[in-house]
């Protein structure tokens, strides 16, 4: 039986390949690249996904994740549209 480290150390290495390519010295500024979809698997034991568990709810894109620098600011159309 394969264990959930060696499942997803093998998930890592397919993705880095994909996303790295040829470009191998700028490997680490594609980490986020890597850790978005990665959060966003559902886990085998709680079939939810790191984002889930935590937020409540899966993100679709990293701009979900962006706060807002001040929600004093908005505008009551684009409260009533959020909403």
């Amino acid at each position: 039986m394969v264990s959930q480290p060696e499942v997803t150390n093998r998930t890592l290495g397919t993705l880095f390949r994909v996303l790295v390519k040829k470009s191998t010295k700028e490997w680490d500024e594609l980490l986020y690249h890597a850790e978005f979809p990665l959060n966003q698997a559902p886990s085998k034991a709680t079939n939810l996904s790191s984002f889930q568990v935590v937020y409540g709810c899966n993100h679709r894109t990293l701009l979900d994740l962006v706060s807002i620098p001040n929600p004093n600011r908005l505008s009551w159309e684009a409260k009533k549209r959020a909403k």
